[in-house]
């Protein structure tokens, strides 16, 4: 008995491991950076989800608050974008300005 119990389980732990993520369901992050003290800049970065630096923009004259919700929003909506832009296209040509145009 104890014997089907440990095959049950291991077979369900490996079948839970084989999955992967459909095409298009890959979900990556962003990470800001930016200077606290002169608030002159912000550089949102865009990692998939092999932790690889997928795109990368700078934004002059512009402090994102991360506590406004909006703010967030925005930023996972442009991460979409860019998911999106790299699966189907596996690169960014680096003119597309995703950030500042979902802050607008």
């Amino acid at each position: 008995m104890k014997k089907i119990i440990v095959s049950i389980s291991l077979l369900i732990g490996i079948g839970v491991v084989g999955v992967a993520p459909a095409l298009g369901q890959s979900s990556g992050y962003w990470v800001t950076e930016s200077d606290i003290h002169t608030k002159q800049y912000t550089i949102v970065h865009f990692y998939n989800d092999a932790n690889v630096q997928i795109y990368e923009e700078k934004l002059d004259g512009v402090f994102l608050n991360l506590k406004r919700k909006k703010t967030v929003q925005q930023l996972n909506a442009a991460l979409d974008k860019v998911m999106q832009n790299w699966i189907s296209n596996r690169g960014l040509s680096g003119e597309e300005h995703w950030v500042a145009a979902m802050m607008k």
